[in-house]
């Protein structure tokens, strides 16, 4: 029989929320976790999932890369990445519903476009078209990315995202803020409505 001390301070994981797996190639996670924290940070999340992607890669390059710049300027990596997934994938025999190439050119064409719409609505003090497409077309940036991480899922043996489907306490944390932030828009734009 073991003792157990009903005095003592729980212990919790308050880890990234990723399950350890041995030679991934791409970072895993859900789709559904993917969409999530994407909208609700209104798009730094994909710092971060460049970030993890190509942290994962440099184990698996010729040349020595620093991943750290590769997420900050993501656009600039956004086709390459893509394409060593598409390798990847076409090495494991897993078919494409679109081609990496596509999905990366629509991700960057509409990045460049939310950066200009938000310059535009930048000038403005008052709620404009710009305002309003710059908060719509971010819902349509993260489906390349949702496209691509459903083949992550497939190449990492892992369809369901189960690897990562859980959200880690800064997660939570970042989803919070970024719905307090929507909060403040949606105020915002009824605001402007009345």
């Amino acid at each position: 029989m073991t003792e157990y001390d009903v005095y003592k301070t729980p212990e919790a994981d308050l880890g990234d929320g990723t399950i350890d797996k041995p030679d991934l190639q791409f970072f895993p996670t859900s789709q559904k976790k993917l969409l999530i924290l994407f909208i609700s940070t209104f798009g730094i999340y994909a710092v971060y999932w460049f970030y993890k992607n190509w942290h994962l890669q440099q184990a698996r390059m010729e040349q020595k890369i620093t991943p750290a710049l590769r997420a900050l300027f993501y656009i600039f990596f956004t086709h390459s990445l893509f394409r060593r997934i598409e390798t990847a994938a076409v090495e494991k025999n897993i078919s494409m519903s679109w081609s990496a190439n596509t999905l990366a050119t629509v991700f960057v064409l509409l990045t460049i476009i939310s950066k200009i719409l938000d310059k535009i609505s930048g000038k403005s003090d008052v709620l404009g078209v710009a305002d309003v497409a710059g908060i719509l077309i971010l819902f349509v940036i993260v489906y390349p990315l949702y496209k691509i991480q459903e083949l992550v899922n497939r190449i990492n043996d892992d369809e369901e995202g189960l690897l990562n489907c859980g959200f880690s306490f800064y997660n939570i944390v970042f989803i919070g803020m970024g719905s307090a932030v929507w909060i403040l828009v949606a105020i915002g734009f009824s605001g402007y409505l009345e």
